[in-house]
């Protein structure tokens, strides 16, 4: 490099504390962060840390999830289990032409439309005119 050439820094002194050094240019320090899910990079100090969003916990540099200690510290569509909020609907299998709804912290199974049946096991087709004509296209 010839006397001539404008130089943005030397090393990580010569920026703000919020930036970092590299190639002779002053970068965000949070550009090669690798913060976790859920989570925001925080630059100081010319290198970054990562932090939860708030009202989440976890290992900011891996996963931040809601914490809970019972189904009410969770949304409505969710559940307390291994104290991490998660949708309702991952602990129930429903059966075929079923989907699962969540509210109130439980799954339940639900024939889809126009069929009819055990939904935890098995709904099937209504032979009505209405659900033949339009439904079942």
């Amino acid at each position: 490099m010839d006397d001539n050439t404008l130089i943005g820094c030397n090393d990580n002194n010569d920026c703000s504390s919020w930036e970092i050094c590299r190639n002779y240019q002053c970068y965000d320090g949070c550009i090669d962060s690798r913060c976790g899910y859920n989570a925001r990079c925080l630059p100081e100090n010319h290198t970054y840390t990562c932090k939860c969003f708030d009202e989440l916990q976890g290992d900011p540099y891996k996963k931040c999830t809601r914490q809970c200690f019972d189904d009410n510290d969770c949304n409505d569509h969710q559940l307390c289990k291994d104290n991490e909020c998660v949708y309702a609907c991952n602990y129930l299998k429903c059966g075929k032409n079923a989907l699962c709804t969540a509210n109130n912290h439980l799954a339940y199974c639900q024939c889809k439309f126009c069929t009819e049946g055990e939904a935890a096991i098995r709904c099937e087709k209504i032979k009505n005119w209405y659900c033949q004509k339009f439904y079942y296209l």
